[in-house]
């Protein structure tokens, strides 16, 4: 799957998973990047999910509950995982690719990203956080 960048949530306290930041990360110096993913027709309908590995330094730190991120690809990588008949050992071998967090960019958007009280299909929705100013006491 191609994407330009994609987002994670981050809980300040893992103990009150009410409040998150939502952070975007995408690639530093390309347009966009490729995550492995799998697909299956399930009850007439056409469905996916994208596969996930453990995290990196970066974003293990970033999404701390679950410390997962997906399966980001490149070059040889990428098209080896849209070969049809790939055997189990094959596509391990190619999970065990992590792409290097110095080549992302990673920030805090607005919150509430995964809110389904929010619309957040706006091109905003990308922009950096602004921390709010605090007012003088």
């Amino acid at each position: 799957m191609l994407c330009t960048g994609f987002f994670e949530p981050h809980y300040p306290d893992l103990n009150n998973k009410k409040n998150y930041e939502s952070w975007y990360i995408k690639p530093l110096e390309k347009k966009f990047f490729a995550m492995g993913g799998i697909y299956s027709t399930w009850k007439g309908m056409n469905t996916f999910a994208i596969v996930t590995q453990d995290a990196s330094p970066l974003l293990g730190a970033i999404h701390n509950d679950g410390k997962r991120q997906p399966l980001i690809l490149k070059g040889d990588a990428a098209l080896s995982w849209m070969i049809p008949g790939l055997n189990e050992n094959e596509i391990m071998d190619l999970t065990y690719f992590q792409y290097p967090d110095d080549k992302l960019s990673a920030y805090r958007v607005i919150d509430g990203v995964y809110s389904n009280q929010i619309d957040t299909n706006l091109p905003q929705v990308l922009d950096p956080y602004r921390y709010p100013l605090k007012k003088a006491a």
